[in-house]
């Protein structure tokens, strides 16, 4: 192979692709991005077994200012090259366009303006075929749609493994509806949306919280649709010139229907900018705390609803939200104010209302968007103390 590439083009793919590469891994070719060249261009890989992210780079790029070419292709072929020294190599040279030329099979020669490197590479052949089969479930799915359930649920994922499903989000499609949740036990966040494809049939897969991350992160708002195929344990997401698959959780995502209450006792709707304001300052105080609890009264006599937070060590804090619309009596409550602050933060109606629905103090209590109901906070409280 003997290819020149403009470098700035391939640090950009490069930046997704290394998302792949493992920190551990037994099988040592992992460690490597699969570099081949084909005649669209340049298809670059990453993956770790759970995660595999590919991406092409074009032979050129059309701009304003007319055709610009990224790749010349001398002498084609495959090669796998040591991802992470790669990377680096190629964010630390100092020129515009670089040479990668492969000799004695394996060998890797990179030249840039001044300086020329040679890595240790692996035959292409040797790379894991990491190939979708007998695909399930095949559908699109819009583009921003999808980055913003990542947003609405992932930060709702568990982080101790002892239940491995809860450490993903449950994608649940029946009936023309897709219910998307993510629970660690003590918070929900569920976004659920029309999503109306004839001949899909229903689903219900769970997909490893890392993985869309990594997902949000990578895929591309440009393109305004992502094509989903689905098997019985792998997912793949693919745009133009973009490939992310992963691996799908085992074990059955709890049920999580008769846990969300539907009807409530209070009902509270105060404005989200003032409130987001006042929670971000009460968890100041609060992270001082172990649980950073806060505590929330109602009080609706006074229009207010009210929170404190305190540390024994260093003082406390006391904020004062203005009640716009209130059923029912008053309330104390306590719960972590970060986990507040985070069911706030996936709400996007920041100019608008957010409504509180409470059945008790020890009952898990909801926060809905009053613009978009499809987005649900779920919190569990905790116990007051006297």
């Amino acid at each position: 192979m003997k290819i020149r590439i403009n470098r700035q083009a391939l640090i950009s793919k490069l930046n997704h692709v290394t998302k792949a590469l493992p920190v551990k891994t037994t099988l040592s070719i992992l460690t490597g991005i699969k570099f081949v060249t084909t005649e669209n261009g340049i298809s670059l890989t990453g993956s770790d077994s759970d995660i595999t992210i590919n991406t092409t780079l074009p032979m050129e790029v059309f701009t304003e200012k007319g055709n610009v070419k990224l790749i010349e292709i001398e002498e084609p072929g495959g090669i796998v090259i040591p991802g992470k020294y790669f990377f680096e190599i190629i964010k630390k040279l100092e020129t515009d366009t670089i040479e990668i030329n492969t000799f004695d099979e394996t060998d890797i020669l990179i030249r840039g303006h001044q300086g020329e490197y040679t890595l240790k590479g692996l035959p292409a052949a040797n790379y894991p075929q990491i190939e979708l089969s007998n695909v399930v479930h095949h559908f699109k799915f819009p583009t921003a749609e999808l980055k913003t359930i990542v947003a609405q649920t992932i930060f709702s994922v568990a982080v101790n493994e002892s239940r491995p499903v809860l450490t993903g989000v449950n994608f649940k499609y029946s009936n023309g509806s897709l219910s998307c949740t993510a629970t660690d036990s003590f918070r929900l966040s569920q976004r659920t949306l029309n999503l109306e494809v004839e001949g899909l049939s229903d689903f219900n897969i769970t997909i490893p919280g890392r993985s869309l991350s990594e997902l949000g992160k990578t895929i591309d708002l440009a393109d305004p649709e992502v094509a989903i195929s689905i098997t019985n344990n792998q997912i793949l997401f693919k745009n133009a010139d973009m490939s992310f698959q992963s691996r799908l959780l085992e074990g059955v995502y709890p049920d999580v229907a008769a846990f969300i209450p539907t009807n409530f006792e209070i009902n509270v709707v105060v404005g989200y900018r003032e409130l987001f304001n006042a929670v971000d300052r009460v968890s100041l105080m609060a992270r001082e705390d172990r649980a950073n609890v806060a505590k929330i009264s109602i009080l609706p006599e006074e229009n207010h609803l009210v929170m404190k937070s305190n540390s024994s060590e260093i003082g406390k804090i006391e904020e004062i939200v203005r009640i716009k619309e209130q059923t029912g009596s008053k309330l104390s409550i306590a719960c972590s104010s970060l986990f507040l602050l985070d069911s706030l933060k996936a709400i996007e109606n920041s100019d608008g209302n957010v409504t509180f629905g409470f059945n008790g103090d020890m009952k898990p209590f909801v926060v809905l968007d009053d613009y978009d109901k499809s987005n649900l906070q779920l919190i569990v409280p905790v116990r007051l103390e006297d």
